[in-house]
């Protein structure tokens, strides 16, 4: 493989590593699955889930607040 797509497959799994844990955290405590009738319920429940785990990151301002 060239040395120029290597890097570009490095630069990508360096950013997807980034983005997919906090994802993964998500779906793993909605139970993998988003059980709502009509999309804008589902649009509602993944903001609010995310809304939910940006305060519990150790770098939310509530977070530290507390301590």
């Amino acid at each position: 493989m060239p040395t120029h797509i290597k890097r570009a497959n490095s630069a990508r799994s360096k950013v997807r590593a980034l983005v997919e844990h906090p994802f993964a955290d998500q779906k793993r405590r909605m139970g993998l699955r988003i059980r709502t009738m009509g999309l804008a319920r589902a649009i509602i429940k993944i903001g609010m889930g995310q809304y939910i785990l940006d305060l519990m990151s150790p770098d939310s301002s509530v977070t530290r607040d507390l301590n």
